[in-house]
């Protein structure tokens, strides 16, 4: 989960993404392993999630060890820069 989030942000050159079911679909990875893998990535304090109803939801990769309240987004560079 972690490698498809940061290829998903490296392609759009930003660190927020909004995860959509098309999005996993190439790397085949269901709707509950993604929850189940975002869920685990919160725990390690390496993304950021916000979760609206009936909405796909918002990721935002942070730089490790920063901490939550003054966590700081990893800016990715895209690969064709």
């Amino acid at each position: 989960m972690a490698l498809l989030l940061q290829r998903l942000c490296a392609e759009r050159g930003s660190a927020v993404i909004h995860l959509t079911r098309r999005m996993l679909a190439p790397g085949h990875v269901s709707r509950d392993a993604c929850y189940d893998g975002l869920r685990r990535l919160e725990q390690a304090r390496l993304v950021t999630v916000r979760r609206l109803p009936g909405r796909s939801p918002q990721v935002l990769l942070l730089e490790a060890g920063s901490t939550p309240g003054l966590a700081r987004a990893l800016y990715l560079v895209p690969s064709g820069a």
